[in-house]
């Protein structure tokens, strides 16, 4: 009978002794998850020479409007809303069919989706994004253009894009009068009228055919230095549209942000860390 009772006796102690200890085990649970909580926010994955490098690398460090030198419209609103007439009007080739927007289309970053461009006739190369164009040093996948304007002319005189001459682009344009508002709005110095323009033959260009070439060189000098001038006009305004298209913030962007910030993040996943660590370390 008395190891009964003493058994008896004990079941009180044992039950406040499994209460302590799954007490104990919650407040240690809690702390551990605490301690992990505040290792994702602190915990030095970055040494401090790779935190500046990274902080580096972000969208945020460049300039909010690229600079050009050589295009000191870049910044005009007035030539911003020029440029972005003449990027979406199919009016500028000669189909009537074909416009900036064609190949670089809004819904598609600026692109077209398609492995080579189409625009009169297939290209041969793939049609680059818009997006953050600005910010570049040189143009198409070749780098031929050293300025984003006379990258934007280009395509007007191309055969396979929008296969117009250069008078008569500037003929198309100019014979509008909401083109010649806008254009005067800018406050280009050179502002072609109605009787200089009939003085022009509609196939002079100096990038064209056998045919084109030689009405251009028959153009008097300075007709054809007036016809340049405008002609870089309307890219210089092209090209201060093509300005306002912004990069889109990256998750590596994002998580760059959140780095700055101190705050845990899993914009990338580990093996995208590990990766990162070795892009901007020893491999």
């Amino acid at each position: 009978m008395l190891p009964q009772i003493k058994h008896k006796k004990m079941q009180p102690l044992i039950v406040v002794l499994v209460v302590l200890l799954v007490a104990c085990s919650l407040t240690a649970c809690d702390k551990i998850d605490a301690a992990s909580k505040q290792n994702l926010v602190s915990d030095p994955i970055w040494s401090p020479q790779e935190r500046q490098l990274l902080l580096s690398l972000s969208i945020r460090q460049l300039p909010e409007n690229a600079i050009d030198l050589s295009n000191s419209y870049q910044t005009n609103p007035k030539a911003v809303a020029l440029g972005s007439k003449l990027f979406f009007d199919a009016r500028l080739s000669d189909s009537g069919n074909i416009s900036c927007s064609v190949c670089h289309q809004p819904n598609r970053e600026f692109s077209d989706g398609l492995r080579v461009a189409s625009g009169k006739q297939r290209g041969k190369r793939n049609t680059p994004s818009l997006l953050g164009v600005s910010y570049q040093k040189w143009f198409f996948w070749d780098g031929r253009k050293d300025s984003l304007w006379a990258q934007a002319l280009e395509p007007f005189e191309d055969s396979t894009e929008h296969n117009l001459s250069r008078t008569k682009l500037l003929k198309i344009v100019f014979r509008d009068p909401e083109y010649q508002l806008l254009y005067k709005k800018v406050g280009f110095a050179e502002v072609p009228d109605s009787a200089e323009i009939a003085t022009w033959p509609d196939n002079a260009s100096p990038n064209r055919d056998l045919l084109g070439l030689k009405t251009w060189k028959g153009l008097p000098t300075e007709s054809k230095r007036r016809i340049n001038r405008i002609f870089s006009n309307l890219g210089k305004s092209l090209a201060a549209y093509e300005a306002t298209l912004k990069y889109k913030a990256s998750r590596f962007d994002q998580y760059l942000e959140d780095l700055k910030a101190d705050k845990a993040t899993q914009r990338l996943t580990e093996s995208e860390v590990s990766g990162l660590k070795l892009f901007i370390g020893k491999a």
